[in-house]
């Protein structure tokens, strides 16, 4: 297994060349074990640089929002007409119905705990 990368800049550049590959989204895990660190693909889309769509099985569709290669997306879901259950962008991460995300405890992206 490769090492993961660990900088923004690098983390870019390896998306923008799966996206013009065509090639499905590097994998991604909170602690690092994949190529790219979940929290650098949450950090570039929060910069405006990328548009991370999430569908089921954790499949990842990321479009370039940057660049040169301004449009182009990774490989993308199989399943015609799966439409992602969560997607994250500039403007924080949202919930399907577009409804944002929280992580307080009291509260869920369908309403409050009871």
């Amino acid at each position: 297994m490769s090492r993961p990368v660990t900088s923004n800049d690098d983390a870019f550049a390896m998306l923008v060349k799966a996206a013009v590959a065509g090639e499905r989204c590097p994998k991604s895990h909170p602690t690092g074990r994949g190529t790219i660190k979940s929290a650098l693909v949450t950090q570039l889309a929060h910069a405006g640089r990328i548009r991370v769509e999430i569908y089921f099985h954790n499949w990842r569709v990321i479009e370039i929002l940057e660049g040169p290669h301004k449009g182009r997306r990774t490989q993308e879901c199989p399943k015609p007409g799966a439409k992602p259950y969560l997607t994250i962008d500039k403007s924080g991460t949202h919930f399907r119905y577009g409804a944002p995300v929280t992580m307080a405890s009291t509260s869920t992206p369908w309403g409050k705990r009871s």
